[in-house]
């Protein structure tokens, strides 16, 4: 559930997350953008995690309004492209 293909895709879906808090933004910039767009960033845990581990960065349904590439329906469940979404992050810095 967390993760796909040597964590090449991760399970990012609000639907999948509890306790969500905003906690901040990053610029994002998918090629081949000119301007970046704030994608925000949350501290949150995964439901039905025994351990109740809280982890921090973005939900699937607002990277899909910057780059709709970088996320894919899987079971149900949208999954980010994490080495997608992280050199969009790059590029825009």
């Amino acid at each position: 559930m967390f993760g796909l293909g040597g964590n090449l895709y991760k399970a990012s879906d609000k639907r999948i997350k509890k306790n969500i808090h905003r906690v901040g933004t990053v610029f994002a910039k998918p090629h081949p953008v000119e301007e970046p767009d704030k994608l925000p960033v949350y501290e949150y845990q995964y439901k039905g995690d025994p351990s109740g581990r809280t982890h921090t960065g973005p939900m699937a349904q607002d990277v899909e309004k910057i780059d709709r590439g970088a996320v894919r329906n899987i079971g149900g469940v949208k999954h980010i492209n994490v080495p997608r979404v992280m050199g969009g992050i790059l590029r825009a810095a």
